[in-house]
Protein backbone atom coordinates (compact mmCIF):
# COMPACT_ATOMS: atom_id res chain seq x y z
CA UNK A 1 0.00 0.00 0.00
CA UNK A 2 1.28 3.44 -0.98
CA UNK A 3 1.53 6.21 1.59
CA UNK A 4 3.39 9.52 1.81
CA UNK A 5 5.33 11.11 4.66
CA UNK A 6 7.15 14.42 4.84
CA UNK A 7 10.75 13.71 3.82
CA UNK A 8 12.94 12.95 6.80
CA UNK A 9 16.58 11.87 6.99
CA UNK A 10 15.39 8.30 7.68
CA UNK A 11 14.11 8.07 4.09
CA UNK A 12 17.20 9.48 2.43
CA UNK A 13 19.41 6.40 2.31
CA UNK A 14 16.91 4.54 0.11
CA UNK A 15 16.00 7.63 -1.93
CA UNK A 16 19.60 8.67 -2.60
CA UNK A 17 20.32 5.12 -3.76
CA UNK A 18 17.40 5.30 -6.22
CA UNK A 19 18.48 8.61 -7.77
CA UNK A 20 22.11 7.48 -7.85
CA UNK A 21 21.56 4.14 -9.59
CA UNK A 22 18.21 3.96 -11.42
CA UNK A 23 19.23 4.51 -15.06
CA UNK A 24 15.68 4.09 -16.42
CA UNK A 25 14.36 6.70 -14.00
CA UNK A 26 17.20 9.09 -14.89
CA UNK A 27 16.33 8.76 -18.57
CA UNK A 28 12.73 9.81 -17.85
CA UNK A 29 13.63 12.59 -15.40
CA UNK A 30 16.58 14.15 -17.21
CA UNK A 31 16.30 13.01 -20.84
CA UNK A 32 17.79 10.49 -23.19
CA UNK A 33 21.45 9.72 -22.57
CA UNK A 34 21.50 11.18 -19.07
CA UNK A 35 22.98 9.00 -16.36
CA UNK A 36 21.99 9.01 -12.69
CA UNK A 37 24.08 11.39 -10.60
CA UNK A 38 25.71 9.99 -7.46
CA UNK A 39 23.99 11.62 -4.50
CA UNK A 40 24.65 11.02 -0.82
CA UNK A 41 21.91 10.75 1.79
CA UNK A 42 22.96 14.13 3.17
CA UNK A 43 22.97 15.79 -0.29
CA UNK A 44 19.57 14.34 -1.10
CA UNK A 45 18.00 15.66 2.10
CA UNK A 46 19.61 19.09 1.70
CA UNK A 47 18.45 19.33 -1.94
CA UNK A 48 14.88 18.63 -0.84
CA UNK A 49 15.03 21.24 1.91
CA UNK A 50 16.55 23.86 -0.44
CA UNK A 51 13.84 23.15 -3.01
CA UNK A 52 11.13 23.54 -0.33
CA UNK A 53 12.60 26.84 0.87
CA UNK A 54 13.07 28.24 -2.65
CA UNK A 55 9.62 27.23 -3.93
CA UNK A 56 7.45 27.37 -0.81
CA UNK A 57 6.59 23.73 -1.38
CA UNK A 58 6.82 20.42 0.41
CA UNK A 59 8.61 17.15 -0.36
CA UNK A 60 7.30 13.74 0.63
CA UNK A 61 8.77 10.27 0.63
CA UNK A 62 6.62 7.79 -1.26
CA UNK A 63 6.40 4.62 0.81
CA UNK A 64 5.36 1.15 -0.24
CA UNK A 65 4.54 -0.83 2.89
CA UNK A 66 6.81 1.56 4.81
CA UNK A 67 9.79 1.39 2.41
CA UNK A 68 10.80 4.54 0.49
CA UNK A 69 10.45 3.98 -3.27
CA UNK A 70 10.23 7.56 -4.58
CA UNK A 71 9.29 11.14 -3.88
CA UNK A 72 6.36 13.46 -4.40
CA UNK A 73 6.28 17.21 -4.03
CA UNK A 74 3.92 20.11 -4.40
CA UNK A 75 4.05 23.86 -4.54
CA UNK A 76 1.08 26.22 -4.06
CA UNK A 77 0.35 28.23 -7.22
CA UNK A 78 -2.34 30.54 -8.59
CA UNK A 79 -3.18 32.25 -5.33
CA UNK A 80 -2.91 29.07 -3.29
CA UNK A 81 -5.95 27.21 -4.59
CA UNK A 82 -3.89 25.03 -6.94
CA UNK A 83 -1.06 22.66 -6.08
CA UNK A 84 1.55 21.99 -8.74
CA UNK A 85 2.70 18.41 -8.21
CA UNK A 86 5.57 16.24 -9.31
CA UNK A 87 6.57 12.72 -8.36
CA UNK A 88 8.62 9.71 -9.29
CA UNK A 89 9.00 6.14 -8.14
CA UNK A 90 11.83 3.70 -8.72
CA UNK A 91 11.56 2.08 -12.15
CA UNK A 92 11.41 -1.40 -10.62
CA UNK A 93 7.91 -0.48 -9.37
CA UNK A 94 6.58 0.87 -12.69
CA UNK A 95 3.57 -0.72 -14.34
CA UNK A 96 2.05 -2.00 -11.09
CA UNK A 97 -0.49 0.76 -10.41
CA UNK A 98 1.61 2.50 -7.75
CA UNK A 99 1.72 5.82 -9.66
CA UNK A 100 -2.06 5.95 -9.75
CA UNK A 101 -2.26 4.96 -6.10
CA UNK A 102 0.26 7.70 -5.27
CA UNK A 103 -1.60 10.41 -7.19
CA UNK A 104 -4.85 9.42 -5.49
CA UNK A 105 -3.07 9.70 -2.12
CA UNK A 106 -1.78 13.16 -3.11
CA UNK A 107 -5.31 14.19 -4.15
CA UNK A 108 -6.64 13.23 -0.72
CA UNK A 109 -3.80 14.96 1.16
CA UNK A 110 -3.98 18.15 -0.88
CA UNK A 111 -7.76 18.36 -0.63
CA UNK A 112 -7.40 18.12 3.17
CA UNK A 113 -4.95 21.04 2.96
CA UNK A 114 -7.60 23.13 1.22
CA UNK A 115 -6.48 22.97 -2.40
CA UNK A 116 -9.15 22.95 -5.11
CA UNK A 117 -7.00 21.81 -8.03
CA UNK A 118 -3.87 19.79 -8.79
CA UNK A 119 -1.79 20.48 -11.86
CA UNK A 120 1.18 18.73 -13.35
CA UNK A 121 3.12 18.73 -16.57
CA UNK A 122 5.15 16.17 -18.43
CA UNK A 123 6.77 15.62 -21.81
CA UNK A 124 4.37 14.32 -24.47
CA UNK A 125 6.63 11.28 -24.73
CA UNK A 126 5.89 10.28 -21.11
CA UNK A 127 2.74 8.35 -21.93
CA UNK A 128 2.75 6.46 -18.61
CA UNK A 129 2.63 9.66 -16.54
CA UNK A 130 -0.15 11.05 -18.69
CA UNK A 131 -2.06 7.79 -18.17
CA UNK A 132 -1.67 8.08 -14.37
CA UNK A 133 -3.17 11.58 -14.44
CA UNK A 134 -5.90 10.42 -16.80
CA UNK A 135 -6.89 7.57 -14.44
CA UNK A 136 -7.16 10.15 -11.65
CA UNK A 137 -9.59 12.38 -13.56
CA UNK A 138 -7.28 14.92 -15.22
CA UNK A 139 -8.12 17.13 -18.14
CA UNK A 140 -5.24 17.99 -20.51
CA UNK A 141 -3.85 20.76 -22.67
CA UNK A 142 -0.86 20.35 -24.94
CA UNK A 143 1.64 23.08 -25.67
CA UNK A 144 4.75 22.36 -27.67
CA UNK A 145 6.30 19.12 -26.47
CA UNK A 146 4.57 19.29 -23.04
CA UNK A 147 1.27 18.03 -21.67
CA UNK A 148 -0.38 20.03 -18.88
CA UNK A 149 -2.92 18.36 -16.61
CA UNK A 150 -5.54 19.71 -14.22
CA UNK A 151 -7.48 17.68 -11.67
CA UNK A 152 -10.37 19.25 -9.82
CA UNK A 153 -10.51 18.14 -6.18
CA UNK A 154 -14.14 17.58 -5.18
Amino acid sequence: MISIEVIDRKHCEALSLIVSTDTELARHLYGQGKAPAPTSEYEFFEQCKRWEHKNGGFCYAVLLDGVAIGTASYVPIRGGETAGVGFYISSKYWGKGYGTELLNELKKTLKEKGFKYITGNMPKSNIASKRVFEKCGAKFKERGDRVYSVIELQ
